[in-house]
């Protein structure tokens, strides 16, 4: 699935509740927010992981994929799936 939300641990939670299942992993990556967003997902009772820049960079640049912020984000969430 893919969606838009604010980037607030708040809104990204009350997004993610509606959805139906459990979550294994809910992934970010590392950069001015990721603390902020992390410890709020956290303590929203998800499990949150936080992705180092340099291995998100490798991942996306190896799916080679036009570079665009939605197929980036459609790489994060590979890279999430496949741990």
């Amino acid at each position: 699935m893919e969606a838009k939300a604010p980037s607030d641990p708040e809104s990204i939670a009350a997004h993610l509740s509606q959805l139906t299942g459990t979550f294994e992993r809910v992934g970010l990556e590392a950069g001015p927010l990721s603390q902020w967003l992390y410890f709020g997902l956290r303590d929203c009772g998800y499990p949150v992981a936080c992705m180092e820049t340099r291995h998100s960079k490798a991942a996306i640049a190896a799916m080679s994929m036009n570079k665009t912020d939605r197929n980036d984000a459609r790489s994060l969430a590979q890279l999430v799936r496949s741990g």
